[in-house]
């Protein structure tokens, strides 16, 4: 008889997902996916509906098996097709393909655009491999980090933006002189930047570790 876990794991195998991909996707890390899978634990409350909406099934499903499998809705543009793969760029590639010019891609990923999609991304998502410290302990070096160019709605939230020519993430906020970007990193040098929305890379979809 299958379980919550073997449900958890089936449906994820189906969108070709990993553990650490679904880990990150739902916010947790790839130790308690395994766990789930193994029914060793069972996912609650956020957790269980954040699963159910990154694996496009219903949580009663995944609860007892015999509830709808699918939910009804789904993001505007989300395609339950199979997706196009995602561009990732090393980090000092990123700005130049966005500004047109023809540069060599790291990888392309098919796992991430199903992330993207389930988060209700565009079709125009990119990604790029974190090389620094700076971004620690949100964003690891060697993981990558999605993000979606083609967001106009510069409202706050993370995002990429462009800062003295290299790709730098952090949190989007307005001020009465501006736009501010604070970063995560405990390192007390990176105190919090002002910005300009013409700077915007992009708003980051997910992080997701590489390999």
């Amino acid at each position: 008889m299958m379980l919550m876990g073997d449900r958890i794991k089936k449906r994820r195998k189906e969108l070709g997902l990993t553990q650490p991909a679904l880990g990150k996707a739902v916010g947790v890390s790839r130790a308690a996916v395994s766990l789930w899978e193994k029914n060793e634990n069972e996912p609650k409350g956020i957790n269980l509906q954040n699963i159910a909406r990154v694996l496009r099934c219903s949580a009663d499903w995944l609860i007892d098996g015999r509830s709808e499998k699918f939910v009804s809705e789904a993001p505007a543009n989300y395609n339950a097709g199979t997706p196009s793969a995602i561009p990732i760029f090393s980090k000092k590639n990123v700005l130049a393909y966005l500004q047109g010019d023809d540069v060599e891609t790291v990888s392309a990923s098919t796992e991430l655009s199903v992330i993207a999609k389930m988060l209700g991304a565009s079709d125009n998502c990119i990604a790029f491999q974190e090389d620094s410290i700076g971004m620690m302990p949100r964003i690891m070096p060697g993981e990558l980090v999605v993000i979606d160019p083609s967001v106009s709605d510069i409202l706050g939230g993370e995002w990429a933006f462009s800062v003295s020519g290299t790709v730098v993430v952090g949190i989007l906020s307005r001020t009465p002189r501006g736009f501010v970007l604070s970063f995560y990193s405990e390192n007390p040098g990176w105190e919090p930047v002002e910005v300009a929305p013409s700077d915007a890379v992009g708003k980051v979809v997910a992080t997701i570790p590489f390999g």
